[in-house]
């Protein structure tokens, strides 16, 4: 009972500390006044009196210490009196607290970034259900060269019967719909799901209002028209943040909104998810995403192969035991008509889900994955490097402050005492520097976000950003380990510092006069984190200037063809239902229309768009060779086409001729195809292909070679051009076209009212028109996914690159400033003794030159180590590129050696006496 209450009475005094200190001061001085009135009584003199009162009463400031340690807890009033103390002493000094401050919160601003896209892309989970137990199903042939398809729905229902291996067996298709909210309005393409009734238990989750789909739903063919929307598609259909059953339009048929799925669900993919999840039992309304094909199969049909599982393992079933018993299940799958024997032979295999990529064969996330431990690994390197400065920073500050600890220590204060106080100033500047990095962060973020959100490429394509950008517990459990981590580093060296001059009774002498000559003035501990700061700079900036030099190229990049001058405008007739006949039938009118344009000089339509993002491969072979042998098989990505493409598009045509209009109008006559220069040159060799055939599928159905193009781009990251063949229109019609508009060759330049007018003028004059986008295509080359994608990572490593440069600047001055001033004496007796100022400058800056040659040279082994690293995600750029190099080393050397020279100059204009007499 003592205890408590002397617990309680201990904590009671934190708050009471003020009327405690009076009532102590009080009580003592009342003591003294009796003793002194005693000691007058007995017949001594004022001053005599208070003397011996005095002595008698022993030292008050120790007694007054005793008392605290005795009332309170002393080590939390020492705290609370350290930060007071330290807070002012920052507001004293405020460009020392500006710059410490400013560096550590843009490095933990940096690091909060990067971890934040970390989680986003990695750590981010879906519900409740545990990721690490959410599988990928893929399907292949046993017998041959592995070829993977997606699930039947008869093939998916045997996998749903495996209650001892998963708990939950889902699947689902891709589809890309034309939503409105009304029936007469502009329809927006948007990414859908179609998904078993059981698709959402997979990852745990629950509708953030309404329901999601029932078992009766999900049926094939069931025909019920419901569909669950992401809550950002509902808010901008119906602008009411509360959810009632609602019905909206959906390629132009009226469905029932059921149910808003969780806020940022994604399913299986991290960084875009369907604004709309529509039950299996309408997937013969709607048509797969990119996809041309013009047939829909039901899903009974066990033809149609068109879905992608994903399942739960159960708790107590290891992935180890789940392959070898779905091992089992392949052997009795149901066969699929018409498959050659070979393909009746299949196989499963299980894998963990990927976080990016959806397809029928299992891919990896290790680039990625890559990508993001680099990032992390950055961005560290920038915490490293402010730690670096203001563990210099620190140091010099204390060595200023040696006098005052001196002083401290000679008046009864321990070693830990004083030490404890560099450090509160530490923690006062890591927590207002965490502070400050966090708001940087939340500021990046929301940026990042509005980036991804507007980028062309994504919007293109209906996808919506679902990357999880927000800082979460983690994120602030992580910026409170690294202020800490950093206040740890940056203040226990001069901690150390001064409890080693204490041990040695140096304190009062100090380092302020201090000559050390030679290795040790250059490797001291100050020069030594100096040297390592200027060397994680050069790497981070040669990084950074490495993913510039890949956007500069991917600017300067020659596709292959001229989008300039060239509006393209995507059709999507599957978004309307369209028969092929009035598709067709409107093409041919649409382009007839705009031919007659007096401001359009070409114009032509193909299926496909280059660096579109969608594409279509076949597989074709000599005439007279075995289709079925795959090493006589070229693949490469095929488009129907109208015959003023190429021309259209800026592509040479290198032999033979085009398309002409009866054969894409009207598809009469014998088959036709033009190939590029790489599908001629690898299925002809040297030889004239003009003329030749090729067999696709069926060896008495060949199509006669009429044309040869030059080989052009799709994408980016790829090793070059793909190979490519061309249909004309009329023999292999599709629903989705893209038409190039091409303008007078005088005037290319293309204006937002130009495009508008053609929007007015011929599409929107009939509304039924599946009008998708209407676009600059040289402005939406400019801002694919790929290359936002590569612009991201300049700018990401752009600003650590940055960061680095600026904290590395930073220390360079401070510490030059510091060491300048501790040998402002020194310099004083050089001149003194006939010195010149021009030889002490040069003294000054070859010290300097020696601590950046140093730097320079770790630190360009570090950039061209980090190049190697980062090699696989450059683009067209040298990861040893030495223009980079150069560009790095120069800029850097110059300000390195300013930051040398300015406190040396203005030092050195001090007159010599004047510093003498101030020592």
């Amino acid at each position: 009972m003592n205890r408590f209450r002397i617990f309680i009475s201990r904590f009671l005094a934190l708050f009471d500390g003020s009327r405690l200190e009076r009532d102590m001061v009080e009580e003592i001085d009342s003591h003294l006044e009796f003793e002194i009135d005693r000691n007058i009584a007995n017949g001594m003199s004022s001053s005599e009196a208070h003397k011996a009162a005095k002595r008698a009463f022993g030292g008050t400031e120790q007694i007054q210490e005793m008392e605290r340690d005795v009332r309170s807890f002393r080590w939390v009033e020492d705290f609370i009196r350290d930060t007071r103390y330290g807070w002012r002493s920052l507001l004293r000094t405020p460009s020392f607290a500006i710059v410490s401050v400013f560096s550590l919160a843009v490095a933990i601003g940096v690091n909060c970034v990067a971890f934040t896209l970390f989680k986003g892309m990695f750590l981010h989970t879906q519900g409740s259900t545990d990721p690490e137990r959410i599988m990928n199903v893929y399907n292949r042939n046993a017998v041959g060269e592995p070829k993977y398809r997606a699930f039947s729905y008869a093939e998916f229902s045997a996998l749903e019967n495996m209650k001892s291996v998963f708990n939950n067996v889902s699947s689902f298709q891709l589809s890309s719909v034309g939503v409105a909210n009304r029936m007469d309005a502009d329809m927006q393409r948007r990414l859908s799901y179609i998904v078993s009734e059981n698709y959402f238990k997979v990852f745990g989750v629950q509708p953030t209002a309404g329901r999601f789909f029932s078992e009766e739903e999900s049926q094939p063919e069931a025909g019920i028209p419901v569909v669950v929307v992401s809550p950002a598609l509902w808010e901008s259909l119906t602008g009411s943040p509360e959810f009632k059953t609602c019905d909206i339009y959906i390629n132009g048929l009226p469905w029932t909104i059921i149910g808003v799925a969780p806020e940022g669900f994604s399913g299986g993919n991290a960084l875009v998810g369907p604004d709309l999840s529509i039950p299996l039992g309408m997937a013969s309304k709607v048509h797969q995403a990119f996809s041309n094909k013009q047939a829909v199969i039901d899903l009974r049909d066990s033809r149609n192969c068109s879905l992608y599982i994903q399942s739960s393992l159960r708790p107590d079933v290891s992935l180890k035991q789940a392959r070898a018993k779905i091992a089992l299940l392949a052997a009795n799958l149901p066969p699929v008509p018409g498959a050659k024997v070979e393909e009746q032979q299949r196989m499963l295999e299980i894998e963990k889900f990927s976080r990016f990529s959806i397809s029928t064969e299992p891919t990896s996330d290790g680039p990625l994955v890559y990508f993001g431990l680099t990032l992390l690994l950055m961005a560290g390197v920038v915490l490293l490097v402010a730690c670096l400065n203001l563990a210099n920073l620190f140091q010099a500050r204390t060595t200023d402050r040696l006098d005052e600890f001196a002083l401290r220590l000679a008046l009864g204060a321990t070693k830990t005492r004083v030490a404890r106080m560099v450090q509160t100033e530490g923690l006062l500047v890591a927590i207002f520097g965490g502070a400050g990095g966090m708001l940087l962060s939340n500021i990046a973020n929301s940026l990042l976000l509005h980036a991804l959100h507007n980028s062309s490429g994504f919007a293109s394509l209906g996808f919506r950003v679902t990357l999880d950008t927000s800082i979460d517990l983690r994120v602030v459990f992580a910026t409170l380990i690294f202020s800490f981590i950093a206040a740890f580093l940056f203040s226990s060296a001069s901690s150390r510092k001064l409890f080693k001059m204490a041990d040695k009774g140096e304190l009062l002498i100090g380092d302020k006069h201090s000559t050390t000559e030679g290795w040790n003035r250059i490797f001291s501990g100050r020069n030594i984190l100096l040297m390592s700061q200027l060397a994680l700079a050069v790497a981070l900036v040669f990084c950074s200037g490495l993913f510039y030099r890949a956007t500069h190229a991917v600017a300067r990049f020659d596709p292959g063809f001229d989008p300039e001058g060239d509006v393209v405008a995507e059709l999507d007739y599957k978004l309307k239902n369209w028969e092929n006949p009035q598709i067709h039938a409107s093409i041919i009118d649409l382009q007839d229309q705009l031919q007659s344009h007096p401001g359009i000089a070409q114009i032509s339509l193909a299926s496909q768009l280059p660096f579109g993002g969608v594409r279509q491969h076949t597989k074709v072979v000599e005439f007279g060779q075995n289709v079925g042998d795959q090493k006589m098989q070229v693949r490469g990505l095929w488009t129907s086409i109208s015959s003023g493409y190429f021309s259209t598009l800026g592509v040479q045509l290198l032999a033979g001729r085009n398309f002409t209009d009866d054969e894409w109008r009207i598809g009469t006559g014998r088959k036709v195809v033009i190939i590029d220069e790489k599908v001629a040159e690898s299925l002809f060799g040297e030889s004239n292909p003009v003329g030749r055939f090729i067999i696709e599928n069926d060896p008495d159905d060949p199509f006669e070679v009429v044309g040869v193009i030059s080989a052009h781009w799709d994408t980016l990251f790829s090793s070059g051009p793909p190979k490519r063949l061309f249909f004309p229109f009329a023999q292999r019609p599709v629903d989705h076209v893209f038409f190039h508009i091409r303008k007078d060759p005088l005037h290319k330049d293309i204006s937002n009212e130009w495009i508008e007018t053609l929007r007015t003028q011929y599409f929107g004059r009939n509304s039924r028109i599946p009008l998708v986008q209407l676009l600059n295509y040289e402005g939406f080359l400019g801002d694919t996914i790929e290359v936002w994608s590569i612009r991201l990572v300049a700018v990401l490593f752009g600003v650590f690159g940055l960061v680095s440069l600026v904290l590395a600047i930073v220390g360079v001055y401070g510490v030059k400033v510091y060491m300048v001033a501790k040998r402002t004496w020194e310099f004083g007796i050089r001149i003194a003794l006939g010195a010149k100022s021009s030889q002490l400058l040069y003294l000054v800056l070859g010290q300097g030159a020696v601590h950046l040659a140093i730097g320079l040279v770790i630190g360009i082994l570090l950039a061209l180590g980090f190049g190697r690293l980062l090699s696989g995600m450059l683009l067209r750029v040298s990861p040893n590129d030495p223009l980079v190099l150069l560009a790095t080393i120069v800029p850097l050397a110059f300000v390195s050696m300013l930051a040398c020279y300015l406190p040396a100059r203005r030092a050195l204009k001090i007159d010599p006496m004047v510093s003498l007499r101030s020592e």
